[in-house]
């Protein structure tokens, strides 16, 4: 009765069973957001009308004006104003807060936002002309991104759909940054662990709970991908155990294949301990 003594295609679907729920669980739940009604932007071709559409702030720049004035990802623009110059939500669109900042006379800007459920804040930007050269930018890029809302059926299919695309982005991108891993090329400053992912998580129930759902579905995402890499330890590696034992017929030596799961285990752990100081010393 043991795993071990079970034909190769049922330990192919223990091994894979649990990926697949982490696609299932972020399909549930990239759906879920649909019903309740999901950030989208306002150019989105699928189904039903996107509404409530603001400029929102979707990078801040480190270390740029903006964000030593304390503007974050997620916050959208109700007001800008540059000496006597000044712009409304109605009138508010990427171009335009992008030549205000740019064409200021003054030395400095004010910006009204909101983060999530709070009140409407202030903040005084100063533009910089060290980040773009010869144009004054604030390091901020900018969407126009609304509420959309679907019935259940359809919530279903574009959940699916984006599900697949966030898959695909998500791979693409992780695969692409084990390549450049191995070059030397990484910025592993974008990594984060437990405690990064646990400040992420904070952030995101400041701006609502539709941000708490895509945030896990992503989270799910990645876990499936990852799990599925050919590594030691993982089930990635362990269905390629399965694979090289179904081409030669023959079952791998238990003791190699022990040697290299505790060898890869090792090796995430120590990854883990790396990241998460790395995490912490971000917060200092």
């Amino acid at each position: 009765g043991s795993f071990v003594y079970k034909p190769r295609w049922i330990q192919a679907l223990v091994l894979v069973a649990g990926v697949t729920f982490n696609i299932i669980f972020a399909w549930l739940l990239v759906s879920l957001g649909f019903v309740i009604g999901i950030p989208t932007p306002v150019d989105y071709s699928g189904f039903g009308k996107v509404t409530d559409v603001h400029v929102v702030i979707t990078e801040v720049m480190q270390g740029s004006p903006a964000q030593l004035a304390g503007l974050k990802s997620g916050d959208y623009i109700t007001g800008i104003t540059s000496g006597k110059t000044i712009l409304n939500e109605k009138d508010i669109v990427p171009d335009s807060v992008q030549k205000i900042i740019s064409e200021t006379g003054t030395k400095n800007i004010s910006i009204t936002y909101v983060r999530g459920k709070d009140e409407p804040k202030a903040v005084v930007v100063e533009p910089s002309e060290k980040i773009v050269e010869g144009k004054k930018v604030i390091g901020i890029a900018m969407d126009e991104i609304g509420t959309l809302k679907l019935p259940i059926h359809l919530a279903l299919y574009e959940g699916a759909r984006t599900t697949y695309l966030l898959t695909k982005g998500t791979a693409i991108g992780l695969f692409g940054f084990l390549g450049d891993a191995i070059t030397f090329k990484s910025d592993f400053s974008q990594v984060s662990g437990p405690i990064g992912i646990a400040g992420v998580v904070g952030e995101a129930t400041k701006l609502g709970f539709t941000y708490i759902v895509s945030l896990t579905a992503l989270i799910s995402i990645n876990l499936a991908i990852i799990n599925l890499l050919p590594f030691p330890a993982l089930d990635g590696g362990r269905l390629l155990f399965v694979l090289i034992e179904g081409i030669r017929r023959k079952p791998i030596s238990p003791t190699f294949t022990r040697n290299a799961n505790f060898i890869g285990f090792a090796i995430l752990l120590i990854l883990m301990v790396v990241v998460s100081a790395h995490d912490i010393i971000k917060l200092f």
